[in-house]
Formats: C-alpha cells, sequence, structure tokens
C-alpha cells in the first residue's frame, strides 16, 4: 500500500507545564503506543524528501517524528519510549544554547524556562540512529534580523552540530516558522531540506524546503489523536489553520 501524504508530528518538551510547547510524558507514551499497535513506522526526513523529490507515494502508515528546540525532555522521557518502539526521529538543536536553558532573546514569558539537552546526551542519541538537524545559534524570527545575521546563525547551527558529531546535517527548521525568499535561498546551498510550522500534512507537491508538520500541542486530547489515521484528520487540520 502507498499514500499520497504523510504526516510529520511536532514535539517541543514532554512535561506537565501544559505550555504551548508541553505535552505530558504519559500522553507521548499512549500516542507512540497506539501508532505502533495500529502497524506504523517511522520514515525520516530524508526518506521524505527523497520520495517527494522522486515523485514516489509514501509508504503507508507511515509518519515522522521531529522535536524542536532540544529539550532534555528528549533524552529522558522520549528517547527510551522511541528506543522500545523501534523508532527513530530528529531532534532539532539550538546550536548556541545546547547543555543551557531556554531563555533565549525573545522567547515569550509564558513559556517555562526548561534546561535543554547536552552535547553527551545529542551524541548518545546520535549513535543510536536519532538524526540530529539545525535551529539556528540563538533562536530568532530570522525575517526580523539582517541577512547577514541570518546567514551567520543558519550555517553556525550546522557545523557546530557537525563538529560535535561528526556527521553530516542534512535538515533545518525554521524558528516560529518565520521565513521568507531571502532566507530560503541562504537555506538551500547547505541543508537537503527544511521544516515549516504549516499545519497540513506533507504531500507530493510539498516544497522540501517548506515541509509542512502537525503541532502535537493541537493533539494532546487521546479523541482527537485518534483522527490521525482517518479522513477525518485533514478535516481537523483545515478546521485549525
Amino acid at each position: 500500500m502507498a499514500s499520497k501524504s504523510i504526516p510529520i508530528l511536532t514535539y517541543h518538551s514532554l512535561d506537565e507545564s501544559r505550555s504551548v510547547v508541553s505535552t505530558p510524558p504519559s500522553i507521548f507514551k499512549m500516542q507512540m503506543q497506539r501508532l505502533q499497535a495500529a502497524g506504523y513506522r517511522t520514515l525520516s526526513l530524508q526518506d521524505v524528501a527523497r520520495l517527494i523529490r522522486s515523485g514516489d507515494s509514501f509508504p503507508d502508515k507511515s509518519f515522522v517524528i521531529t522535536f524542536d528546540d532540544g529539550y532534555k525532555s528528549t533524552f529522558t522521557e522520549a528517547f527510551p519510549v522511541l528506543e522500545r518502539y523501534g523508532y527513530t526521529c530528529t531532534v532539532f538543536l539550538v546550536g548556541g544554547y545546547c547543555g543551557k536553558l531556554n531563555d533565549w532573546p525573545g522567547q515569550p514569558s509564558t513559556i517555562p524556562r526548561l534546561p535543554l539537552l547536552t552535547w553527551s546526551q545529542v551524541k548518545e542519541m546520535h549513535s543510536y540512529g536519532i538524526r540530529l538537524g539545525a535551529h539556528t545559534m540563538t533562536h530568532p524570527d530570522l525575517t526580523r534580523v539582517a541577512v547577514e545575521q541570518a546567514e551567520k546563525e543558519i550555517v553556525q547551527s550546522r557545523v557546530v552540530i557537525e563538529e560535535r558529531l561528526g556527521a553530516a546535517v542534512a535538515a533545518f527548521a525554521y524558528p516560529y516558522g518565520s521565513q521568507n525568499s531571502s532566507i530560503n535561498e541562504i537555506v538551500k546551498p547547505h541543508f537537503q531540506l527544511a521544516c515549516s510550522t504549516r499545519l497540513k500534512k506533507v504531500t507530493l507537491q510539498s516544497n522540501p524546503y517548506q515541509l509542512e508538520r502537525v503541532d502535537m500541542f493541537y493533539l494532546t486530547s487521546p479523541r482527537v489523536f485518534g483522527l490521525l489515521p482517518t479522513p477525518l484528520f485533514d478535516g481537523y487540520l483545515s478546521a485549525r489553520r
């Protein structure tokens, strides 16, 4: 079986704060268990970009997992669950903040201050097969800084991760989903793909440098999450947009 669309699920922190960047760990466990029981398997972002470019369909019952910002809970809460079910994901790191708190400039006061992954934790996940992506050095809105600063944020974040891991970084995620044609053109020579925050499933017509994703804040309810494998899911995302 094959599919013409695939969801890229976006998580941030797994914690009990109920903020807009938080998913309770128990909910995450339930979601992964239900997907595994239904026969779903994970694809990498690189797989998705390759299929879009080749025009091939996506495997049936497949999905992608991403974590933005690189919270410590990705290691302590998500990683054991992913190992249990044989799932993989891409974690987008803020290169200048690994081992620190998520208190970069511009962080809203409504977001709790939480610890981020250390480089040793990043390396351990990478050795298992978790992919690491770049999310700039300091998490700015790239459309609101000078082009030269935006380029430095984008390129340096890839370089720092590659130096730490000794492996190529293929994926980028735009902080806050903010992008324009100038930012896209900076990203393209340095990465194979990039993720947006547009609330939609990826299709074969998607732009590999503007991949749509599903923010899991909107799927915390088990009832709503149950829509994911059904035809009603696209309608739900459309209403949310």
